[in-house]
């Protein structure tokens, strides 16, 4: 990733992370840190290919279709907030 190289061999990488536990969430957090060093735009083609990897064939809803294309969880209803948005909102945390 820090060379630019979002090859057939980092996919392997992100497959194997995938088949040892690593979760969508996770890699996400992951790449993230990571991007403070390599630079945000090689992080954007590994969070693309990480997509990519994680990308779940059953995706049943609308939510669950769009929640396969990020890379970051969609989260919780955020019910709490709802007056203040004109549209349905959701809120995953990216960290305690």
């Amino acid at each position: 990733m820090a060379q630019g190289l979002t090859d057939s061999s980092f996919r392997y990488h992100l497959t194997a992370a995938k088949n040892n536990g690593i979760t969508r969430t996770e890699i996400a957090e992951i790449l993230t840190h990571a991007a403070f060093y390599v630079g945000w735009p090689k992080a954007w083609a590994a969070f693309r290919m990480a997509k990519e990897v994680w990308a779940e064939e059953s995706a049943e809803d609308a939510k669950a279709k769009h929640q396969s294309e990020m890379v970051f969880p969609i989260g919780a209803s955020n019910d709490g907030f709802a007056q203040y948005f004109s549209g349905k909102s959701y809120l995953a945390p990216l960290s305690t």
